[in-house]
């Protein structure tokens, strides 16, 4: 079954299907080391456009990792194919799990909001957590930038703290001990003869 408004978008542009992006983003320090939500992510949209398949289909797929911790981050190309197939005429709708992935960078979710507006008559966007976007909410979707913002800072502070008190109790918090010592249970141990060797 076709989600809500897509269905009416599609039957305004007397098309037979809506050319879709699936695009999954998550936001993960650690890069490429755990990408089972990353997949998740990616699996859930592919079900959506084959649950619709006689009415989507998809002519592109991305998956983006980026730093949550940083508030600036690397575009990368996938996001920049993304908004030159937006501009073309041949796409009618980008296919996400979450508006929130977009948010890391504000100057990139407001050129994406800048491009839903200004394509509105044949291109939509639909996120799975956050519904169809229309012009008419963007104020709404804009507080969602500010809340999710606020939301990282928090996460950071939480890591702080909790980084500052692991350390405080004498635990070793980088994934690798320095030469010389052996790593167990955060806590370091020298490893002879080479610990001499480094004083």
């Amino acid at each position: 079954m076709l989600f809500y408004g897509i269905k009416e978008f599609k039957e305004k542009l007397g098309i037979e299907k809506l050319q879709t992006i699936e695009f999954a983003r998550i936001s993960r320090d650690d890069g490429f080391k755990n990408t089972d939500s990353l997949l998740n992510q990616a699996s859930m949209l592919e079900r959506t456009v084959e649950t619709n398949s006689d009415d989507l289909e998809t002519i592109r797929k991305y998956s983006q990792v980026v730093s949550g911790m940083k508030e600036l981050e690397e575009r990368g190309d996938s996001v920049e194919e993304t908004f030159e197939l937006i501009r073309c005429a041949g796409t009618h709708l980008l296919l996400i799990k979450e508006y929130s992935r977009f948010t890391r960078n504000p100057t990139l979710s407001s050129q994406l909001l800048d491009y839903c507006d200004l394509y509105y008559n044949r291109f939509r966007m639909y996120s799975l957590i956050d519904g169809l976007y229309s012009p008419d909410q963007r104020g709404i979707w804009e507080m969602k930038v500010t809340f999710y913002a606020n939301e990282v800072r928090t996460i950071v502070k939480r890591m702080k703290l909790g980084k500052i008190e692991k350390a405080e109790k004498g635990h070793y918090l980088a994934s690798k001990p320095p030469l010389g010592y052996t790593l167990y249970k955060k806590t370091l141990t020298k490893k002879f003869p080479e610990c001499d060797i480094v004083l």
